[in-house]
């Protein structure tokens, strides 16, 4: 899974993805909601909407949500977490592209198979 997440910097994030899951390929589009707290761990939840042959469609919940727990790292310029979905065996890692005061802030991510 690889993709791009926009942030406003108050904690809403918006992005979109590719997976390739079995040999297809599959493209999702997740906006959600980043909560950090003062001693630098934060939960991410993100909403997914799958396109396929319809359009744009959003899955039924579990699988229409994501839940990230994460730490950052870096003063700020990364995110390391994982999914704590049940039955998730997922990492990821967000890195910090670019910010400019005023601006939103534009964070490339990329998870990788594996838990803890």
């Amino acid at each position: 899974m690889v993709g791009s997440v926009k942030g406003d910097g108050k904690g809403e994030l918006v992005g979109r993805t590719t997976v390739l899951l079995g040999g297809a390929v599959f493209q999702k589009a997740i906006d959600g909601f980043a909560k950090i707290e003062p001693d630098c761990r934060g939960a991410i939840t993100f909403s997914v909407m799958v396109l396929n042959a319809a359009g744009w469609v959003a899955p039924p919940p579990p699988e229409g949500e994501i839940h990230l727990e994460f730490v950052v790292l870096a003063e700020g310029d990364r995110l390391e977490g994982k999914v704590v979905d049940a039955g998730s065996a997922v990492r990821c890692e967000l890195r910090r592209q670019h910010a400019l005061e005023g601006q939103r802030t534009t964070t490339a991510w990329a998870a990788k198979p594996g838990g803890d």
